[in-house]
């Protein structure tokens, strides 16, 4: 009875469907809720020593903020790719592909993460998902 119940879920188009549905909109409501959290990292302060106290401040520019990168590591073009680069356009969040045209090496993985990193620049504060 298992086996049949498995089955007919795993073969039937209309379950299908609102799988492939249901994982769009879960991917894309966390890139909005990261999104909202990037917006919301004014609120992240610094904390000053003075005659004991301590005092909040603001971080002054843009540049000081932790910046949240996506890295998304794709050799090719595949249907859950291209439905993560659609939720990112709709909402608003930059998902960087590296590797992508390269051949995938396990190895390499790790390499073209930290190549990434050392290019853009970033720093201990910056958060890389």
């Amino acid at each position: 009875m298992r086996r049949r119940v498995i089955y007919f879920v795993l073969m039937n188009q209309n379950f299908k469907r609102a799988f492939l549905l249901l994982q769009f909109f879960l991917v894309l409501a966390l890139l909005i809720a990261a999104s909202n959290w990037e917006n919301d990292s004014s609120l992240i302060l610094s904390e000053t020593l003075v005659k004991d106290d301590v005092q909040f401040v603001k971080a002054e520019s843009e540049s000081e903020r932790p910046r949240v990168v996506f890295l998304v590591i794709q050799t090719r073009k595949s249907p859950g790719w291209c439905r993560m680069m659609l939720s990112s356009l709709l909402s608003e969040v930059s998902v960087v592909s590296i590797g992508f045209g390269k051949r995938y090496n396990h190895a390499k993985r790790p390499l073209w993460i930290l190549d990434y990193i050392d290019n853009e620049g970033l720093r201990d504060e910056d958060v890389v998902v």
